[in-house]
């Protein structure tokens, strides 16, 4: 069962529930394969870069679900028995998501600097132009 606090999230296809999970080593396994950072990789799966698509799917079931996809051809089945790309767009959203650094705003930007550096600071507090 997914469980979103540890940044997994659930995906039922034809009855079958899977655990879809981004680890630190599926990412490093991803950028080594398409020699190219997450965000550019995820950028192009956006963009419909079928080949992104099928192996970031690969590398988040291995996790949990290596045994049952041994090939990125298995995942690519997995994603035609889902019903297309589209099923796994709202699942890497949800991913992307679960998966974000607390604090951190939707857009990808940094939360907005807080005031003075500390009690014992003697610098003033950033101000916004």
């Amino acid at each position: 069962m997914a469980n979103p606090e540890r940044g997994e999230v659930a995906l039922v296809v034809a009855g079958r529930a899977y655990t879809l999970k981004l680890s630190m080593n599926a990412a490093v396994t991803l950028e080594r394969k398409l020699k190219k950072r997450i965000g550019q990789i995820m950028q192009e799966a956006s963009a419909l870069s079928f080949e992104s698509i099928r192996l970031v799917v690969w590398l988040l079931l291995q996790k949990h679900h290596a045994e049952d996809f041994t090939t990125e051809d298995k995942a690519g089945e997995l994603i035609d028995d889902a019903g297309g790309v589209q099923v796994f767009f709202s699942a890497l959203q949800a991913l992307t998501e679960a998966n974000q650094p607390e604090g951190a705003a939707a857009d990808g930007n940094p939360p907005e600097a807080q005031d003075g550096t500390g009690e014992r600071s003697t610098s003033p507090p950033d101000v916004s132009a």
